[in-house]
């Protein structure tokens, strides 16, 4: 990892703010020492920057951009690296799809819940389907992205959310419910 200071990350952050971050004042949560962005610490990696407060090593602001490195992934992939910067470009391909994957089951979760509420039998199903396949999704997370924390812990969240929908579908109380449903 190569150390810079925080004006190597002015590029990125001019993608994201209309002005010249670099030129902003922080202050360190951690010592409570205030100085312009610029002077941070930026630890440079391939997926990302760290920039840490120069006085006491604190973490003042991390920048991850997911799609620049899942292009180069594809790039990697086209000419046969497998060095760490393939590695890499997995890992952000991975948290890319967790990303998707955990709007998506919060979106379907919510409208499993709707649709059970109304009575729908058929919600039994769907909801078993789609745990299964949120499954599998968080399978791919927690394992391809070396166990990021931030990937995983969302994820395994919304997994968890998805189980205590799912589970109940299947009690005694759920079976009188849609069986009264039914009959209305």
């Amino acid at each position: 990892m190569m150390k810079l200071d925080g004006n190597a990350m002015a590029g990125d952050l001019r993608e994201i703010f209309a002005f010249d971050v670099t030129a902003a004042r922080y202050t360190c949560a951690g010592c409570g020492h205030a100085e312009a962005v610029g002077a941070l610490m930026l630890w440079g990696q391939e997926m990302g920057r760290v920039a840490r407060c120069p006085h006491c090593d604190d973490v003042v602001l991390s920048l991850v951009a997911l799609g620049r490195y899942t292009h180069d992934a594809n790039v990697d992939k086209k000419n046969g690296d497998t060095t760490a910067q393939g590695t890499a470009n997995q890992m952000a391909g991975a948290v890319t799809i967790g990303l998707i994957a955990d709007l998506l089951g919060l979106a379907c979760w919510a409208w499993l819940a709707v649709a059970t509420r109304r009575g729908n039998g058929w919600t039994r199903i769907a909801g078993a389907v789609l745990l299964g396949i949120y499954s599998i999704c968080t399978l791919i997370v927690v394992f391809g992205t070396k166990r990021d924390p931030g990937a995983v812990l969302t994820t395994l969240v919304v997994w968890a959310l998805g189980v205590a929908t799912v589970i109940p579908l299947f009690s005694q109380q759920a079976r009188e419910f849609f069986y009264n449903w039914r009959k209305r």
